[in-house]
C-alpha cells in the first residue's frame, strides 16, 4: 500500500500503520492512520490534507477487496493535485486488471480522463429529462462539454468559408456534440494554414486541417483534405445530389446558373445562386453543403470525422 500511495503522490513514505482509537466513554472505537515520511515526518490522520487521507483509504479498500468484486468510485480525484490525479488514473487501471476489478467510477478530472483507456470513457450528457450516454468520448471534447462548451476541445483550420461550411455540416452528420466543442476557422491558403499550426502547436493546443481537395493530405502532421480532387466550390456544383436537391427545392434554374457562371471565378458562383433562390449567402452555403455531402458516399465522411476526431486528445 505504501508504494502505491507513493507512486500516485509522487513522494516516499517510509512507513503507515492504523492504530484502533476509543475514547474512554466511548461505546465504539475507530481507526487513525499514522504514516511516516522520508523526511522524518510522522503524522496522523488528523494532521493529513483530506486528499492524503482520502487516498489511503481508498488505496487500502482496493488492495483488500475480494479479487472479481464491483467498485463504485465517486470523484476519487477530490483534494489531489494534477499529477496524483493522473497517477491515480493510472493506478485505477492497473488495480482493475491485477485484481480482475470491475471499477465504476464517476470524475469532472481532465487528468484522471487523461490516464483511462479510450473504451472506458463514456460521458452522460443530460438530454431534457433523460441522460445520454456519449461512449468513446476524447478527453478535451469531454472537458469542453462540462465547461459548458468554453473550453474547444480542437480548432479546425479550412482555407474558406465554403470549406468551413463543408466541415461543418460534415460534423453536423455523424458527430453533432463533438461540433459543439470544435472550432472551425477560415485561415486562408495552405502557407497561412501552415503558420497557424506551428503557433498553435507551439501552445499545445489541440489543432488540425482540412484543406481543399487539390491540396495533399498529411496525417502524421494532421492535415488532412476535403473530398475530390479540387476546390469545394467546384466539387459541389458538379455534384449531381447538389444540383437535383436545388433544382427540385429551390427551383434553380441550371442552364440560366450556368451560363452566368461560365466566365467566372469559382469563387463567385454562388453569388447567382443568391440571387435565384434569394437565400443570404451564410444559409445558402449551409444548404448547398449539406447537399453536396448526402452525394459523398457514407464511409468517405465517417472517415475525415474519424481523421478530425483523432487529432484531438
Amino acid at each position: 500500500m505504501i508504494e502505491r500511495v507513493s507512486q500516485i503522490l509522487l513522494c516516499k513514505y517510509d512507513a503507515a500503520h492504523v492504530n484502533v482509537m476509543k475514547k474512554r466513554y466511548a461505546r465504539r472505537a475507530f481507526d487513525m492512520l499514522t504514516v511516516k515520511r522520508e523526511v522524518g515526518a510522522e503524522y496522523t490522520e488528523a494532521n493529513m490534507g483530506s486528499g492524503e487521507a482520502r487516498l489511503y483509504l481508498v488505496v487500502t479498500a482496493l488492495e483488500a477487496t475480494p479479487v472479481k468484486s464491483l467498485i463504485l468510485l465517486e470523484e476519487p480525484e477530490t483534494a489531489l493535485h494534477p499529477s496524483a490525479q493522473f497517477e491515480l488514473g493510472k493506478y485505477l487501471v492497473e488495480v482493475a486488471k491485477r485484481r480482475k476489478l470491475q471499477i465504476l467510477m464517476t470524475t469532472h478530472s481532465e487528468y484522471v480522463l487523461l490516464a483511462l483507456p479510450e473504451e472506458s470513457r463514456v460521458f452522460l450528457k443530460r438530454e431534457g429529462t433523460g441522460v445520454v450516454p456519449i461512449p468513446r468520448i476524447g478527453v478535451r471534447q469531454a472537458v469542453s462539454m462540462m465547461d459548458s462548451l468554453a473550453i474547444p476541445s480542437i480548432y479546425i483550420l479550412v482555407e474558406d468559408e465554403i470549406a468551413g461550411a463543408v466541415v461543418t455540416e460534415l460534423l453536423r452528420m455523424h458527430d453533432a456534440d463533438f461540433l459543439k466543442t470544435a472550432r472551425v476557422f477560415a485561415a486562408g491558403d495552405k502557407d497561412r494554414i501552415a503558420q497557424m499550426m506551428d503557433v498553435f502547436k507551439d501552445q499545445r493546443i489541440p489543432i488540425c486541417a482540412v484543406r481543399d481537395g487539390d491540396c495533399g493530405e498529411n496525417v502524421r502532421l494532421q492535415l488532412f483534405k476535403l473530398f475530390g480532387t479540387e476546390p469545394p466550390e467546384k466539387e459541389i456544383f458538379k455534384s449531381p445530389t447538389f444540383r437535383q436537391r436545388f433544382s427540385e427545392s429551390l427551383n434553380v434554374d441550371w442552364g440560366a446558373a450556368d451560363i452566368a457562371n461560365r466566365d467566372r471565378d469559382h469563387h463567385q458562383w454562388f453569388d447567382v445562386l443568391e440571387t435565384q433562390t434569394r437565400l443570404n449567402r451564410g444559409e445558402l452555403i449551409a444548404v448547398a453543403a449539406r447537399a453536396y455531402l448526402e452525394g459523398v458516399p457514407k464511409a468517405e465522411r465517417k472517415a475525415l470525422v474519424e481523421k478530425i476526431k483523432a487529432s484531438s486528445p
